[in-house]
């Protein structure tokens, strides 16, 4: 039986969001209903001008960015946050009325939990800490918030309080957001495309520095063999506990990364590649399954290409004996 028409397009409208769409797409029917009140009932012809010019422009981006879903660009939420601000500061100024002012304390804490959320750092704090000072002197300056106003000095610290607990809440889903992306979630190693950009990170640091590093790579042998004979689960339970013991043998500065399936990369930084037989040995010594090595010290013009290509060789040759 098929499913209404109505139902498909939801549903493909659905799949593509992400939590910036989502969110993007909340916000600005939260937006839209504080602009209407204030259009209903505003008495300054600037701010209801102005409460116009937001409400036809968040309807419009808050819709593009529900239909393009994950392709709606950080960028383009970011001038959002920049056009709210600048009327929320003009709306917390003299030139703002009671009403406006109590709109722009709701909306406020919505444009800082996005810069906690989905800006990188450091850029979201500077812009943050930009726009918490831009208020404060746009309140202070502001009759409606001094000590004998109608909205008062608590009300003024509300604003700015709130907004700063939003940023950090923000925060910590960003934090929370970028953990799940850079770490593969069954072995808790990082995934392949962080793993090879911190490799990169360390070959450009060494065309400056003396110190040595290097690069093993492992393929755990007759992994399909595992699979096939006790199951997926009896599989799995050996790469985590594989990666589980490296990290208890590994530094701090050493990263573990997920390369393949079965396959995984270790950087050590400041070690030479004697250093690094010496610990891809005793790494095997408590190993639950067997598995094989090639290491590859970065070398002067080295490429994260060429640095991996010649580890792998080595593991290509250390796996040729075992047959």
């Amino acid at each position: 039986m098929n499913q209404p028409k109505g139902n498909n397009v939801l549903a493909r409208l659905w799949s593509r969001q992400n939590p910036h769409s989502l969110y993007l797409g909340a916000a600005s029917v939260i937006f839209a209903v504080t602009l209407i009140y204030d259009i209903v009932t505003g008495n300054k012809p600037a701010s209801l001008m102005l409460s116009w010019f937001l409400l036809i422009t968040t309807l419009t981006l808050g819709a593009t960015a529900v239909y393009l879903g994950t392709r709606f660009p950080v960028s383009v939420g970011l001038f959002c946050v920049a056009l709210f601000t600048v009327a929320s500061l003009i709306f917390l100024s003299p030139l703002g009325d009671e009403q406006s002012a109590v709109s722009s304390a709701q909306e406020l804490p919505i444009a800082a939990l996005y810069l906690g959320w989905f800006v990188k750092r450091p850029y979201g704090l500077w812009i943050m800490a930009t726009m918490m000072v831009l208020v404060a002197i746009m309140i202070f300056n502001d009759p409606l918030f001094h000590p004998n106003g109608t909205l008062g000095v608590p009300t003024a610290l509300q604003i700015i309080i709130v907004s700063l607990f939003c940023f950090i809440v923000g925060s910590v889903l960003w934090r929370h957001s970028e953990r799940l992306l850079s770490t593969d979630s069954l072995t808790g190693a990082m995934t392949r495309k962080v793993f090879r950009e911190r490799v990169d990170q360390e070959i450009g640091r060494q065309r400056i520095a003396s110190q040595h590093s290097s690069l093993i790579l492992i393929d755990f042998n007759d992994f399909k063999i595992l699979n096939d004979q006790h199951g997926h689960a009896q599989g799995d339970q050996a790469l985590s506990e594989s990666v589980a013991d490296w990290k208890g043998h590994l530094r701090e500065t050493d990263s573990i990364g997920r390369i393949g399936g079965d396959e995984f990369a270790i950087l050590l930084v400041g070690a030479d590649q004697r250093q690094a037989a010496e610990t891809a040995r005793r790494l095997q010594q408590t190993a639950t399954h067997p598995w094989s090595w090639g290491a590859a010290q970065i070398a002067q013009g080295d490429s994260i290409d060429s640095l991996f290509s010649r580890a792998d060789a080595e593991l290509y040759r250390a796996k040729a004996v075992k047959r």
